[in-house]
């Protein structure tokens, strides 16, 4: 497929634009990374085409390409014994069906990745541009995309669609099936790399510092994805964002009032960052993970207000106290 450089640096730019006119700075990129064809390497298909019958004998195929997920042990007689397990499985089958149906054309994502993963390296020079492949998590709630610096791995079951009877069935909640949609796979995609470049003091565990950690995984999706809505970025309805918008200084009073911020009990990020349909302690049209949200915010004053930062900078930032002070960050002044 051609594709046509200069309008999509004019599109960047326009949207980028958008952002900034609602009052939203993202650094400049280092450097301009030309988009590379991204290929997707379907496991899913691979694993699943295979004769349970010969089993160890048709893996012996595939193994070698298929390195990241099969590993160096996988004609251990157990391991084989869990993988015919798996493929057998009559729901992972059924999983595995809808997932042919709904990605059986990946020339969109792969357009969509190679866009955004050039982005990415322009932010971050030297990365290798990561090999990608699809497969099927078996409803991997907690991870649906795999990432290393040079590999990425799509759990392509978990983004269905949120119609999914399957989803239900399998007693997944509605505040996550919400999410299982194809909207929300790049930026599942991106939050996965994300989680790898921040940098943090491990011996600060404050709310605090959980809380910018949120938030800077969700400013990266902003540098990531210009003119994305916010509400796709961290998962919520375009109902929730606004009850957070709305809300915002009450909020933070709360988590000054109730001297939470350093506080380091596992409760208390538990409570404030957990994933659900609502956060604990506060309204019901409240979403989940307030504390991400309020992260964010941080996060953005942080950068907003230290504009000489890089994005890399701005993710190996330490210190949460003193990136509070820098933000300047107070709601309702």
């Amino acid at each position: 497929m051609k594709r046509i450089p200069v309008l999509l640096i004019l599109a960047i730019l326009f949207l980028t634009a958008c952002h900034q006119e609602k009052g939203l700075y993202i650094p400049q990129p280092e450097t301009s990374v030309k988009p590379e064809p991204v290929k997707i390497l379907r496991y899913d298909s691979a694993l699943f085409s295979v004769d349970p019958a010969n089993l160890r004998g048709e893996l012996s195929q595939i193994a070698g390409k298929y390195y990241f997920f099969l590993g160096p042990d996988w004609s251990d007689t157990i391991n084989l014994m869990n993988l015919q397990q798996f493929i057998t499985d009559p729901n992972i089958r059924k999983l595995y069906t809808l997932e042919q149906k709904k990605y059986s054309d990946l020339s969109t994502l792969k357009n969509d990745l190679s866009d955004v993963i050039a982005r990415y390296r322009s932010y971050f020079p030297g990365m290798p541009q990561p090999v990608v492949y699809s497969y099927i998590s078996g409803l991997n709630i907690e991870m649906p995309v795999l990432f290393t610096d040079s590999a990425m791995a799509i759990g392509l079951d978990m983004f269905l669609g949120n119609d999914q009877v399957i989803y239900r069935e399998g007693g997944i909640p509605e505040y996550k099936i919400s999410r299982m949609t194809r909207t929300h796979l790049l930026p599942e995609c991106m939050e996965a790399v994300a989680t790898t470049l921040i940098m943090t003091e491990s011996d600060d565990q404050t709310l605090l510092n959980q809380m910018i950690n949120a938030g800077k995984v969700l400013y990266f999706l902003d540098a990531m994805f210009p003119g994305m809505a916010d509400h796709i970025k961290i998962g919520y309805s375009a109902e929730q964002l606004e009850w957070c918008r709305a809300n915002e200084e009450n909020i933070w009073k709360f988590l000054i009032g109730n001297q939470l911020l350093f506080n380091t009990e596992p409760a208390a990020a538990s409570k404030l960052l957990a994933d659900g349909p609502f956060t604990s302690g506060f309204a019901q049209e409240s979403p989940g993970r307030i504390g991400a949200w309020v992260g964010w915010q941080i996060v953005r004053a942080y950068a907003d207000n230290n504009r000489k930062l890089s994005l890399k900078q701005i993710m190996e930032a330490t210190g949460s106290q003193k990136i509070l002070e820098a933000s300047e960050y107070k709601p309702g002044r």
